[in-house]
């Protein structure tokens, strides 16, 4: 398959590529794409390109504690939510993508987070269930300690519609975050008011958290290229999200550890390409993610030695995000 092939791209299925792309601008998801039309080398079948990346990261993860089981109110009953921002964090990173025939292709790309970010975060407790508003509440800044997103996948031509293409996606990826806070005011209630105790914990480091996920994807791909442009667009779903979370709350020397199966994550995005040369191209694109809340199980401990307690559906996690990148490549 060679790129100068007589295929030329529709306009209004351009059109409707580069729309998409540009478009999805509303949260996250770092994603190995596909990338450009690849050449087969018609001596051994094989097509290869590479490209890095340079990535800006917006967003925000939730982390919330229900009542469980045996608490003596119902077990939906949120106690806390905090919720961490991903702000005006930049990644970086790279990804490869290897065409075998006409038909088949693997993708792999990983990302590593190089700024602390810009965000807070947001910590509303619910700890009088005669009282439907929150009852304390503080806010703090936040370093994002560690980022890192790992893809891959594979995927495979279902139709082939001349300038357009549609792709099944079936893949596997693993994301990781980390944050610190530092300082931060609060509004408490006492037992003789309700949000009487104003005041600030100074700059220390109060809370550490993360979030882990582990995601078994499949979803759809519409490639359409010309001699200069490739555009593309997916969208992937997956109801098999694994997930881990750690609060350590470092002035009350608690730990705590959840555990979450079942969720649900949701996918999409775009690539444009230009093809500067039969072997440079440069790309930008646009990625979105959003896992809404699935609860788990929460193990907390009193300092490193403590012991545990366990209560099922108690925690409950959630992730939103917007990646906004641009790649520079070359293909083989």
């Amino acid at each position: 398959m060679k790129m100068n092939r007589n295929r030329q791209i529709v306009s209004t299925t351009l059109s409707i590529a580069v729309m998409l792309t540009l478009s999805l601008n509303s949260a996250f998801g770092i994603h190995a794409n596909d990338g450009p039309e690849l050449v087969i080398v018609e001596k051994n079948d094989v097509g290869l390109s590479i490209k890095g990346s340079v990535m800006y990261v917006d967003g925000q993860a939730d982390e919330y504690v229900y009542a469980g089981h045996g608490a003596g109110v119902p077990s939906d009953y949120k106690v806390s939510e905090l919720n961490w921002d991903i702000s005006s964090l930049w990644m970086v990173g790279g990804s490869g993508a290897l065409q075998l025939g006409e038909y088949i292709r693997f993708n792999v790309g990983a990302w590593v987070g190089i700024t602390d970010g810009d965000g807070g975060m947001k910590d509303y407790d619910w700890l009088d269930p005669n009282i439907p508003d929150w009852t304390h509440y503080s806010e703090s800044e936040v370093d994002i300690e560690a980022a890192f997103s790992f893809d891959i996948n594979a995927s495979f031509k279902v139709f082939d519609l001349g300038a357009c293409q549609i792709h099944g996606v079936v893949g596997n990826k693993h994301d990781f975050w980390e944050w610190s806070d530092m300082g931060g005011a609060y509004i408490y209630s006492t037992d003789s008011g309700f949000r009487d105790d104003i005041g600030s914990f100074g700059g220390g480091n109060g809370i550490d958290y993360e979030q882990s996920f582990d995601i078994m994807y499949a979803g759809l791909k519409l490639p359409a290229s010309s001699d200069i442009l490739t555009a593309s667009a997916y969208a992937q779903y997956s109801p098999f999200v694994r997930a881990e979370d750690k609060d350590h709350h470092i002035y009350r020397n608690l730990y705590f550890t959840e555990d979450f199966e079942g969720g649900d994550y949701y996918a999409a995005g775009g690539e444009l390409s230009i093809n500067l040369t039969d072997t440079i191209f440069l790309a930008a694109s646009v990625d979105y993610q959003i896992i809404p809340e699935f609860t788990g199980d929460l193990t907390v401990k009193e300092g490193t030695h403590g012991e545990k307690s366990t209560s099922k559906d108690a925690a409950g996690i959630g992730n939103e995000l917007l990646a906004i990148s641009a790649s520079a490549g070359l293909r083989f």
